[in-house]
């Protein structure tokens, strides 16, 4: 039985001679890096083109040790920049002083623990963009940003649409009438604040500040609606405002004077993104934050003669597609080769991509020319890639895929096993090396000895500048009556937590109890994802003082997966007043059953 067609694997040395070759022990030096494809005699094989790159790896296939630490560490040797995700820190503390040693500027956005990196002000990069003249991009930023807080209601998109709009009127007074210092979250708390003190009065004010504008039309939905639907309204803005004040670190974290994106396209940096991998509660943030940057690095580019960064800029992102759906990322990934961009992309399976991106996803995995499978379950991408990787034909007529999905589940991890589609060449079944086996330093052998860890240096979010300018809005407080309202509102307003009757807490609600009573609105809302709810005889509210509010969080956020879900008697039940409400009758109301 004779192979009668071309079907077949690359050799390795075939695949070399198409990347680009660096020295595993002495790499400092090249002028051109990108993610490991290949590790032999010493050698790492790199793509060093414009290519972006997508990886596919369950849990434990050592997708961080084989490709997230080694690509710091080459991308760094190089002199370009990166962003990376780092769930657990590990990156940032194997890497960041030998990156800083090479002279960039390293920065670190920790969403595990607010103290150690820099702050974040998301309202910031539109409201530079409103006041050099291109209202329309912050528009679209600021449009993008309330989507993003707001989320996706998909059985009816009219609320969380209307939501939006309303967030997105806020910020744009922000733009229009606040000092830089002054635009950030707690100046929207406090915008919101006052519209729940005394909605009429605030809109006839922003009326006759702002007239038939813009901005003015943002709030139509609260002046022409009924009561029930302005009710309803509310409840969403404040259920997504609610995300942004998890505890009071998260809130000074976004409303602080911090990282600017001006910084990161002027010099070479590492930008280390530490996200909790056990709690996804901070991952919209990131998601925001990422897009934020690619406008910022895309503006840069276009103000360049060949319309390409100085410095290219390399996005490491795994759980890719475990984070929140960056709207734009299908147009995102198209345009960003062209600008000095690339996207190294690590996600666990296509069932995940799909699920997130919908047709987007055919676009990110088409223009990804470098496909690298570790190991999965998943049998739609397994069937996938042994359909691209060809059959062989036989002389007698058998026909037998070149690698069959049960090959591609046997792949030796031990020994850095990967099966790499590269472009148009020819599959190839790949070794690849963990991270001890790339150097610690310049001109230092490789050692499998214990790593000193990247000490983490403490970023104090409480550092507050004093502004000394009045401001320009008649509904934007001073900054220190800011401090005063948000303290007030944390003390005073009344903490209402949903849990079952087994005291799983299922939703918190910072709404005041008349309104959790009345409004069956929220009840859908709250329960459209959950279906098995409604099968349940009553729910209760637990109501408690404000200052409860933080031990809550603490717990929810403490970092542990068991914490995933919260009881009320780990809260603390004694501190609660139970008011037991009729579930069934509220979803009757709602319209749910």
């Amino acid at each position: 039985m004779n192979k009668i067609n071309a079907t077949r694997f690359m050799s390795q040395r075939e695949f070399a001679a198409q990347l680009t070759e660096l020295d595993l022990n002495h790499m400092e030096g090249c002028t051109r890096g990108g993610i490991p494809l290949l590790v032999k005699d010493g050698k790492v094989y790199v793509d060093a083109e414009d290519h972006h790159t997508l990886i596919f790896g369950s849990t434990g296939s050592k997708k961080t040790r084989f490709f997230g630490m080694p690509a710091v560490k080459i991308l760094s040797s190089a002199g370009e920049s990166f962003l990376v995700t780092d769930p657990k820190g590990e990156i940032y503390e194997r890497t960041a002083a030998e990156t800083a040693a090479r002279g960039y500027q390293v920065l670190c956005l920790n969403l595990r623990n607010f103290h150690n990196g820099v702050t974040w002000n998301p309202l910031l990069l539109p409201y530079d963009c409103y006041h050099s003249g291109n209202r329309g991009k912050a528009v679209e930023m600021v449009s993008e940003l309330a989507s993003m807080i707001i989320g996706e209601d998909m059985q009816d998109p009219f609320w969380s649409n209307t939501a939006a709009d309303v967030l997105v009127g806020l910020m744009l007074v922000l733009l229009e009438s606040a000092e830089r210092e002054e635009c950030n979250v707690k100046s929207i708390f406090s915008l919101w604040d006052q519209y729940l003190d005394n909605r009429e009065e605030m809109l006839s004010g922003l009326h006759k500040r702002y007239g038939d504008t813009m901005i003015m039309r943002r709030f139509r939905s609260l002046e022409n609606s009924s009561e029930k639907t302005v009710g309803s309204i509310e409840s969403v803005v404040a259920g997504g405002l609610n995300r942004l004040d998890a505890n009071e670190e998260f809130v000074e974290f976004l409303s602080q004077e911090g990282l600017e994106f001006a910084q990161v396209v002027r010099q070479k940096t590492a930008l280390y993104l530490v996200i909790p991998d056990e709690n996804t509660y901070y991952h919209f943030i990131a998601s925001i934050f990422m897009e934020q940057m690619y406008e910022a690095l895309i503006a840069a580019a276009q103000e360049q003669p060949d319309c390409r960064l100085p410095i290219r800029m390399n996005y490491i992102v795994d759980e890719f597609a475990n984070m929140p759906k960056m709207r734009n990322m299908a147009s995102m990934i198209t345009a960003a080769r062209s600008r000095n961009i690339r996207f190294h992309l690590i996600i666990q399976s296509r069932v995940q991509l799909d699920e997130k991106y919908g047709a987007g996803a055919e676009v990110i995995c088409d223009n990804c020319v470098n496909w690298v499978y570790l190991h999965s379950r998943d049998y739609k991408l397994l069937h996938t890639i042994s359909e691209l990787c060809g059959d062989v034909v036989y002389d007698n007529h058998m026909v037998l895929p070149l690698v069959s999905e049960f090959e591609l589940q046997h792949l030796k991890k031990e020994e850095g096993e990967a099966l790499v589609l590269a472009g148009r060449s020819l599959p190839c079944i790949v070794n690849l090396e963990d991270i001890d086996a790339y150097p610690d330093g310049e001109g230092e052998e490789s050692s499998r000895k214990t790593v000193t860890k990247q000490k983490w240096l403490p970023v104090s979010v409480y550092h507050m500048k004093k502004s000394r300018s009045k401001s320009t809005c008649q509904y934007l407080p001073t900054r220190e009556q800011m401090e005063r309202q948000q303290m007030k509102r944390g003390m005073s307003r009344d903490t209402w937590l949903v849990g079952a009757c087994n005291g799983v807490i299922l939703i918190e609600d910072m709404a005041d109890g008349k309104r959790v009573d009345s409004g069956a609105e929220i009840f859908r809302l709250c329960f459209a994802e959950l279906a098995d709810i409604k099968d349940a005889v009553e729910l209760t509210w637990y109501k408690a003082p404000g200052t409860m509010r933080q031990h809550y969080y603490t717990l929810l956020c403490a970092g542990k997966p068991e914490n995933a879900c919260v009881t009320i008697q780990e809260i603390g039940e004694k501190c609660f007043t139970p008011v037991k409400i009729n579930l069934a009758e509220k979803l009757k109301g709602a319209g749910i059953c």
